[in-house]
């Protein structure tokens, strides 16, 4: 299918309709006063609506099954969708709920755990990894479960830890999409393709008001949604192979999955590495994260330092891209 006739398709559409979705859930946010006030930890001066991860999953909601309808036919609703689109759920029912009374972090990572422990169950788990310069693949066995359930909260909750800056979150997951509908275009599977293209185009057009100054910010509501759909699609995008009849994630090549978060991963690599040094518990949230370092270097102008972090986003993609395309069958693959 033609690249531009594919993304005329799928992307301009959820962009028009984000476009128009955001200014509602603007005007939903300051209604019910679901609104991030001025802090400490905040760089913003004045309440800025929450619930913009609603923008996204509504639009994924309505255009998934009618552009699948009208172009594709490849949704299955299989017993993995069911699991993508239950967690997703529950990720974005977590996330209205912080964004109106506030949860704590504990009770945030319990629920995270539960919707991938769910997920894991209904087939969303890694059976086996392949790493860089090991040949052949580390099976998992009894370990499959819990390691799947750890791997997607850490990403979850690494998603969340780059939403501090106006559009760095969402930029951010936008390369993250991107790159993981090129996989799944590569292997024909258009499911997946069109619900990442739908996201991305929904991102983009969410980013008009995201970015600095922001008109309304992801809050929970965005980046739990997005964290997790990206968790699964992520691992999902470089697993070479899923036997018929098999699982649904037979291996995962590693590296590509964290070229593709290579950001996320990394301030979550910082952030946990800091907090045990200072002897704090992983749950107390701090201002050094790397956009308060950034802000700090680059004289507090946050649109310099949300465009730095895209720059460390698309390197990272990049390297996911070309590691992909060395040899999709062999040594940094799945076999």
């Amino acid at each position: 299918m033609n690249l531009l006739y594919l993304l005329l398709k799928t992307v301009v559409p959820a962009f028009v309709l984000a476009a128009i979705l955001t200014p509602l859930v603007i005007f939903i946010g300051k209604k019910f006063d679901i609104v991030d006030h001025p802090g400490v930890r905040k760089i913003h001066k004045t309440p800025v609506p929450l619930l913009g991860g609603l923008v996204i999953y509504i639009t994924a909601v309505i255009l998934v099954p009618l552009l699948d309808f009208l172009f594709f036919h490849s949704l299955t609703y299989s017993r993995e969708f069911v699991g993508l689109i239950v967690g997703a759920t529950i990720m974005v029912c977590l996330g209205i709920v912080d964004d109106k009374i506030g949860l704590s972090a504990k009770e945030k990572f319990l629920f995270q755990t539960l919707a991938a422990l769910a997920v894991s169950i209904l087939g969303w788990n890694i059976h086996s990894i392949s790493l860089p310069l090991i040949e052949g693949q580390i099976d998992l066995g009894l370990l499959a479960i819990p390691f799947s359930v750890i791997w997607y909260v850490g990403i979850i909750n690494s998603v969340n830890m780059t939403d501090g800056l106006d559009g760095a979150a969402t930029g951010i997951a936008s390369i993250s999409f991107g790159i993981c509908a090129y996989i799944f275009h590569y292997f024909g599977q258009q499911d997946f393709m069109l619900i990442s293209l739908i996201i991305m185009g929904a991102l983009w057009a969410f980013l008009i008001y995201n970015f600095n100054p922001a008109k309304i910010f992801l809050g929970d509501t965005g980046s739990l949604f997005l964290g997790f759909t990206i968790a699964l699609f992520a691992t999902k995008a470089p697993s070479l192979t899923t036997p018929l009849g098999g699982h649904f994630i037979n291996s995962c090549s590693i590296l590509v999955s964290i070229s593709i978060l290579f950001y996320p991963l990394l301030d979550l690599s910082f952030a946990i590495i800091r907090r045990l040094a200072k002897g704090s518990s992983l749950f107390q949230p701090d201002k050094s994260h790397i956009h308060h370092k950034l802000l700090i270097y680059f004289s507090w102008n946050p649109k310099i330092c949300a465009l730095f972090i895209y720059f460390l986003g698309i390197c990272g993609a990049l390297c996911g891209i070309m590691i992909f395309n060395r040899n999709t069958n062999g040594l940094l693959g799945s076999v």
